[in-house]
């Protein structure tokens, strides 16, 4: 299963998951809080 980090207001992650509902994808969501700075994220996207 995909895993989609995002923040609900984000436009861009609007728009994928906007897409992967209209195919059908499963995925699991993971709202991300980008203002807590977690560590595990910022391995994953050092720019935050």
């Amino acid at each position: 299963m995909l895993t989609l980090f995002h923040h609900p207001l984000c436009p861009h992650s609007r728009y994928v998951r906007l897409i992967l509902g209209e195919y059908g994808i499963d995925v699991r969501l993971v709202e991300e809080r980008f203002w807590e700075r977690r560590e595990e994220f910022l391995l994953l996207n050092p720019a935050g």
